[in-house]
């Protein structure tokens, strides 16, 4: 078995491996030495999976040219195995059961095996001998209840990132039906990335430009209706009812799929679309506008739509941090004959500052690696003019042309720039909350 052919079962017996620890933990065992002791044996068994295969396989066939195969034929096994063979059964369930063993078992001899609870009177009976009770650890049930996270965080993301930068140092790509590469070139895929076309223009600056204008274009009026609606639905002075009514309908667009809102806009907006009829009906325009030829209105669409997708989001996780902060507070502001404002540049604001950084930051690179709505709008060709063509959708040309050193020297220059922003507006945003604090501490 090759070893991308092993990739999975490696995977699902990391994950599997837990369950026993998880139940041995529960029973005031050690939860590392149940999970690796259950992770080393289905490892184990998954790598010599193939050569148990050929065992097996070897001693029927051997059996079969034998004395049994009379005995074989008259029961139906021989014509059992056959079938099993000719389907490729054995070869799809044994890899499963290599799996699945450890796991299985491990767990089977943890809650067959004797609890270590004491009762009351042995407890009595250790504190006199002086030795230590053994019991459930519920400091560590957080680290063991997160950890598949780690680990499908290990493979799935962390080993990819590192594969990526791997990669962006090599010239791997597709020439025809011709493989070139992988052939390592240093840095060359990078200079490639920053140097000029025929216009003298970089293009992967010129994308960047793309994305941050429409993400800038949405993400504003994103976050300050969401924090004006977040406001208005929390307000103890208001007290609105329904409240979880308008939770619903705010948050819908949402769960939306962006391709389908993309497509419904690109009709909505065409040159035989609803909008131009109902323009041309009225008199507003003697000819049709061609919306998606058009630079503005191309990327304002991109902008409305992620605003339209995003917006109640936003305002749910506002919502969620204006009611952790303490009612205390606006009494005693609206006590003290704080208005509205006050209340809210004073109070809210400041208070709501770490979740409104996480907002922020979240929503940043969410727009940086903005893909699915300028792709499917325009096709995938950036129109007009490449003026809607993002990072993202460059990185996605390099895929689609098996240029794989290209699209991972895109992957990290993203990557870089991400962190950068991110730090930045995570440093002067948590500057400002410091020394609001400390303001609020002198006074």
């Amino acid at each position: 078995m090759s070893w991308d052919r092993l990739v999975w079962p490696i995977a699902l017996t990391l994950l599997l491996s837990w369950l026993p620890g998880i139940l041995a933990m529960n029973k005031g065992r050690s939860f590392l030495k149940y999970y690796f002791i259950c992770l080393v044996s289905g490892l184990a068994l998954v790598l010599l999976q193939p050569k148990l295969a050929e065992i097996l396989t070897s001693a029927v066939q051997n059996a079969l040219s034998g004395a049994e195969k009379d005995a074989f034929e008259k029961s139906g096994l021989l014509r059992f195995y056959r079938t099993l063979d000719e389907n490729k059964t054995i070869s799809r369930v044994l890899p499963v059961i290599s799996v699945l063993l450890a796991p299985v078992v491990m767990t089977i001899a943890v809650i067959l095996k004797k609890d270590l609870y004491h009762s009351g009177k042995d407890a009595a009976e250790l504190k006199a001998s002086g030795k230590r009770r053994t019991g459930v650890s519920y400091a560590k049930w957080g680290y063991a209840l997160i950890f598949p996270f780690f680990v499908s965080y290990l493979i799935f993301s962390l080993v990819p990132q590192f594969t990526t930068i791997y990669n962006s140092f090599f010239e791997n790509r597709m020439k025809g039906m011709q493989q070139i590469g992988p052939n390592y070139v240093g840095v060359d895929n990078f200079v490639k990335l920053f140097t000029p076309n025929k216009n003298g223009s970089i293009d992967i600056l010129q994308y960047f430009g793309n994305t941050v204008i429409m993400w800038v274009l949405g993400a504003v009026p994103q976050i300050l209706i969401a924090l004006l609606l977040a406001v208005f639905f929390t307000s103890y002075r208001l007290n609105l009812k329904g409240q979880q009514f308008f939770k619903t309908v705010i948050y819908m667009p949402n769960l939306i799929m962006a391709s389908a809102f993309a497509m419904l806009f690109s009709v909505l907006f065409s040159k035989v679309g609803p909008v131009n009829q109902i323009l041309t009906a009225s008199g507003m325009i003697d000819e049709v506008i061609d919306f998606l030829a058009l630079k503005i209105p191309v990327r304002s669409l991109v902008a409305l739509m992620n605003f339209l997708m995003w917006f109640g989001n936003t305002t749910i996780l506002l919502m969620a941090g204006i009611q952790g902060i303490d009612q205390n507070m606006f009494e005693a502001a609206e006590i003290d004959g704080a208005n509205s404002l006050q209340v809210f540049f004073r109070v809210t604001l400041p208070l709501l500052s770490p979740i409104l950084v996480y907002t922020i930051i979240t929503a940043m690179i969410g727009g940086l690696q903005m893909f699915d709505v300028p792709q499917v709008l325009t096709n995938g060709r950036g129109s007009p003019d490449y003026s809607t063509m993002t990072v993202v959708m460059n990185l996605n040309t390099y895929l689609g042309r098996k240029n794989y050193g290209m699209a991972g020297a895109v992957s990290v220059v993203l990557f870089i720039i991400s962190a950068v922003l991110s730090l930045f507006v995570y440093r002067m945003l948590s500057r400002q909350y410091s020394e609001t604090a400390r303001k609020r501490d002198r006074v």
